[in-house]
């Protein structure tokens, strides 16, 4: 039996999305008891970590707790989005033990639909990373990649979801060269992300689509001309997502949020000590936002 690596980093604000991320990692999964969890804790409170450990021995997988709150990033920008809790995934190679050669990092505002051993069996030996290319930023390439040292035609990815060679990894300390990127460029619109484009640029592989369908694919697909400007690869991916990652300011907790699979993020919460969790931004723009998505969504439907 594999033994599978899998690394998450929340503060307290996410550890309910964090508990779901783990009831859908474990609930598709096929060898449960060869996951490892390893969680990075920066800022969680005792009684939420304990609900994230029962979630975990619920399906005999093991859960171990790293303690990352020592662990500032002060030096590091923060936004209406991204905590400091982000960059944790950036110590991964530090934290595990040395004997661990692999893991997938997981953001906490995803779902997964499928056993997730498929990605862990992706032959990355020749490369640091697999990732999804990132076709979501659009036209921001032209500001963004400029800001990096990149072309707009390079290839760039989302860093959600990824699967590390660690023994690359370490051997080149990416995550130091990463913050040292960060520390003398602050006004990076992705932070951390750009960073990684930037140091890992020629170093990784591009995986399917289907292991990080998040908001730009999404949008993509529900337009008229999805068949001129989505390959096959992220059409197939938008139909049948094995990993759902809610990018963008609205996430599935919040009742503004209508986009494809925000239901599976209740199927999968109510397998968490939160499942009596409800949306408490009703009101009458979250549900005009809400209902504008769907609209869009089922007149697509009807006439493609």
């Amino acid at each position: 039996m594999t033994e599978m690596y899998i690394v998450l980093a929340s503060d307290q604000n996410y550890a309910q999305h964090a508990g779901v991320v783990m009831a859908s990692l474990l609930e598709n999964a096929t060898n449960r008891k060869s996951l490892t969890i390893h969680f990075l804790d920066h800022g969680v409170s005792p009684a939420s970590l304990l609900k994230l450990q029962d979630i975990v021995a619920k399906y005999q997988a093991k859960f171990i707790v790293h303690d990352m709150k020592n662990q500032t990033f002060n030096d590091l920008a923060v936004g209406q989005h991204i905590s400091r809790a982000t960059y944790c995934r950036l110590a991964i190679g530090d934290i595990l033990s040395s004997e661990v050669d692999k893991a997938i990092y997981l953001d906490t505002d995803i779902i997964i639909r499928h056993d997730i051993e498929e990605l862990w069996n992706t032959d990355i030996s020749n490369y640091y990373a697999g990732a999804v290319l990132d076709i979501g930023i659009g036209k921001k390439k032209l500001t963004v990649m400029p800001k990096i040292d990149m072309l707009p035609t390079d290839p760039y990815f989302n860093a959600g979801i990824l699967l590390i060679n660690l023994v690359k990894w370490r051997k080149d300390h990416i995550g130091e060269k990463v913050i040292s990127y960060l520390k003398e460029r602050k006004d990076l619109p992705f932070y951390d992300q750009d960073g990684l484009n930037a140091v890992l640029q020629g170093k990784w592989i591009s995986i399917h689509p289907k292991w990080n369908v998040y908001k730009g694919i999404f949008h993509k697909y529900y337009r008229f001309k999805r068949m001129e400007i989505l390959t096959n690869e992220f059409i197939e991916a938008a139909q049948d997502p094995y990993i759902v990652h809610f990018t963008g300011r609205f996430k599935p907790w919040h009742y503004a949020c209508a986009s494809p699979y925000t239901q599976d993020y209740y199927k999968y919460l109510a397998m968490t000590p939160w499942k009596d969790y409800h949306p408490t931004d009703i009101n009458l723009n979250s549900i005009g936002k809400r209902l504008k998505w769907i609209l869009k969504r089922k007149v697509v439907d009807l006439l493609i």
